[in-house]
């Protein structure tokens, strides 16, 4: 969630861990360098999707975004 809202919302870290409850910038941190160093242990890679995939995959990133609310 943290990746999510630092790299889609454009958060900063303090805003992060403010959203998070903690004033613990620096475990924030940590958080998001960990899942990026996931993201390059497991080589995923980010592409723009197709013109037409695009309603599907708003969905599925408005649903992250939002899943902690509901």
């Amino acid at each position: 969630m943290a990746l999510i809202l630092k790299t889609l919302c454009g958060f900063s870290v303090a805003e992060i861990a403010k959203a998070f409850l903690t004033n613990e910038e620096e475990t924030i941190a940590k958080r998001l360098y960990a899942a990026r160093e996931q993201f390059r242990q497991q080589n995923v890679r980010f592409e723009f999707p197709q013109p037409g995939d695009l309603p599907q995959r708003r969905e599925s990133v408005l649903t992250a975004i939002y899943l902690p609310l509901q």
